[in-house]
Order: C-alpha cells, then structure tokens, then sequence
C-alpha cells in the first residue's frame, strides 16, 4: 500500500476487505507535503562604477524556499576576485523562508569586471551574472606644484592676483569640501570657478592675492579639502614686504627771501632686512623755483638722512631750466643767463648787447616770466636786464619716496617774502 498525495495538507482513507468470513476494513491518514523549492532572484547585478580597491555597498540575492521541508546543502561561491559574497542563509534553509547572498563589488583593476556568482544545494546549482566598472580614484593636481611665489609689495598694498588651477585627473567626479587660506593671502572675490563638484578630467581656477600687512618675508599656504584618497592638497605660498617712513629731521616750514635756498632736513626709516632702493621726488615747488633732493635715491636696508634743498630765484629758475624736458632747454637757459652776461660786459657794447636780450625775451618769452629790473651798469640808454624772481606765497611741497609700488609722502611749507 502506498500513499501519493497530490497536495500538501491531511488526507484520510479507508482500506476494506472482503473474505469468506466477511468484510474487513481499516481506516487510513496520510499528510501531503510540498518538498523544499530554491527560487533564486534575481539572476543578474549590475554595480555602479567604482574607484580601486574600494568596496560598494552591498546588492543581495534572495534565495526563496516555499516547500514544506528544509533546504539542505546550501553554498555560494564566487570566482572572480573583483567580488565578494557573504552567505547569509547558511547550510539550509527552513520551510516557507527566504534568505539573503549579499555580494559587494571591489574592483582591482580599471575597466569593465565580470564575474558569476554560483549557489548550489541539495537540487542542484544556480548561477548569477555580475557586472561592474573599476575606475581610477580621483587624481587632484594643483597648479603651480610646490609654491606659488608674490612679487615684493609694499605693506598696505595688494599685488595683482595669480592664478591657480585645481584638476580632477581621475575617473569618478570629484567632492570640493572647501578651501582654506593662511597668511596675507586671500581668495579674490568671484574667482573661484569649481563649484561644488569638479567632473573627471575636468579642470577649474581660482585667484589669490598677495595683501602684506607687515614688512619682510611673508609664507602662508592654500589648503584645498576634497574627495580624492590623498586629501587636503596644499600649495605653499610666498611673497616679500616692504615698508619704510619718512619724517623730519628739522623744520618743515622755512621762510625765505627770492633768491634765497630753503634746506628742509629728512629722515628716512626702512623697516629692517629691507632690500632695494626707494626712489625721491618733490612737487608743488613755485615759478622760479627747483627742488634738489640729495640723495636721489636710496637704499632700504638702512636709516639715512635726505637733504631737500629748494633753490630760489636765479638759482631756482637755471636748475629749473635745465630740469625741463622738450625743445625749449635752451631758450631757457638763455633767457635765463644772459642778463647775467650782461653784467659782465664794458660799457661800450653794453647799449647793442642789451638790445639783443630784448629780442630774446621776445621770441621766448618762457624764459622771461616774473623777474626783476636789473639796470644797466653805464650812463647809456637802453631797456633794463630782467633777473628771475620767485613769486612771494606760501607754497606746499610734497617730498615722496617710492618703491615697489609704495608711496610714503611728507608734507613741507614753503613761505617766500
């Protein structure tokens, strides 16, 4: 006698038999049950791109038993060493249960990885398709490499902006986290083109800028925080200051007559281990009237003192004259002179040559401002001599040393009676 349900559940029956005494029976009880299944999904995972030698996250396969026994002799394996798998079912699998195969991907080299992943029990085996794409990790370069060097600048000043280039050299996109400056360095406002992710093979700039606020070697750094394996970049970076002062050394007003020189004494302070020259210059001096400067120049590596000399009258009006550029110099310092020659001469030709500077007071009347008569030694007749004569005022002159884009002034007074 044997019993074959056709479906899982209690079946009953009753066996009878009939002899020669009579008829027998006997009752019958089975249960049905469905054998263990091993439904397996899904059959193919595909993964993301990913950098290498980094895990994903995990995918899971699903491994369904809806039988009324267990399944038994459960294994899973993978070849390829670009995945891994964690069995999560165990060596059997109870009835009416499922289980999960987590499998990750690791890839190992860059390009596309295959692989299959097998499981196998008491039935037989089932294979999984996997994929995925190893890809290089993002690659940060900054340029320039090591140090990114500032002209020297005076202090108070900002050097023009360089540029700096951020570049993603690897396969996946790169995460800006944030960038960070030191020193008397900044970011120019509206420079930074990167954004918040930089794509592969992608490329973005940023300009900084060199504002010292003291004088001397000045070192800071950029420091770029993001996504790559070797995170924070940072490029070092580098400038030189310079400052210096000047300030009197005497009187800064000075009264004078034309004719007379006005000496203003100076002092000219650099800050310490300062190389290079400053350069001096004077203005607002009047009519008839030049400003020497001595030294005219001068070095930042020590204290000096200046002599600002403004010369008056015909001293003033001749050094003036040879100061100024264009095709009047000569005219100018003929008109400037040859009154003065005039003095010079004996009486007899003094008459003719009188003459003669008349005419050339009037084909350069440049030369022949504001003067003063000066009248002929003899008893002849003639129009007087004309001296230069600097015009009384009060006159502000504006002493400036520059260097490397610095300018320090100081203000003098010039009083002329």
């Amino acid at each position: 006698m044997t019993f074959t349900p056709i479906a899982s559940g209690a079946y009953t029956g009753t066996f009878t038999i009939t002899d020669s005494v009579g008829t027998q029976t006997a009752s019958l009880s089975g249960t049905g049950v469905l054998p263990a299944t091993d439904a397996l999904s899904p059959l193919s995972l595909a993964f993301a791109p990913e950098q290498l030698t980094t895990a994903s996250a995990s995918q899971q396969v699903t491994l369904t038993n809806t039988g009324d026994t267990a399944l038994t002799l459960i294994a899973a394996q993978i070849a390829s060493g670009d995945f891994t798998v964690a069995n999560a079912c165990g060596n059997s699998l109870n009835p009416h249960s499922t289980c999960a195969l987590n499998v990750q991907f690791q890839p190992q080299s860059i390009g596309r990885a295959a692989g299959l992943l097998t499981v196998s029990d008491e039935y037989r085996s089932q294979s999984v398709a996997l994929s995925g794409t190893g890809v290089a990790p993002p690659g940060v370069s900054l340029s320039p490499i090591y140090t990114l060097g500032f002209p020297t600048t005076g202090v108070g000043q900002t050097a023009l902006p360089q540029t700096v280039t951020l570049t993603n050299n690897g396969g996946l996109p790169l995460q800006l986290h944030g960038t960070e400056l030191t020193g008397d360095f900044a970011m120019l406002d509206g420079s930074n083109t990167c954004g918040a992710t930089l794509a592969p093979a992608n490329a973005c700039t940023f300009q900084i800028v060199f504002a010292p606020t003291a004088a001397g070697a000045r070192t800071g750094a950029l420091t770029v925080t993001d996504s790559a394996p070797n995170s924070p970049q940072t490029l070092k970076l580098t400038g030189s200051a310079i400052d210096f002062a000047l300030s009197p050394d005497g009187e800064t007003t000075v009264t004078i007559a034309s004719g007379q020189n006005a000496v203003f004494p100076l002092l000219f302070t650099p800050s310490p281990t300062l190389h290079g020259t400053a350069t001096l210059t004077c203005a607002g001096v009047p009519l008839n009237a030049a400003c020497k400067i001595t030294p005219a120049s001068i070095s930042l590596d020590a204290t000096a003192t200046i002599s600002v000399v403004v010369l008056t009258g015909v001293q003033g009006a001749a050094l003036a004259a040879k100061s100024a550029p264009g095709q009047r110099r000569p005219a100018l310092w003929l008109a400037v002179l040859l009154p003065l020659g005039l003095l010079a001469l004996g009486r007899r030709r003094l008459p003719r040559l009188a003459s003669l500077a008349i005419l050339c007071c009037l084909l350069f009347p440049a030369g022949c401002g504001a003067g003063r008569q000066l009248p002929p030694s003899g008893s002849s007749g003639g129009p007087p001599a004309q001296l230069p004569v600097t015009p009384a005022g009060t006159y502000p002159i504006v002493v400036s040393a520059t260097s490397a884009g610095l300018t320090r002034t100081i203000n003098l007074t010039l009083i002329v009676k």
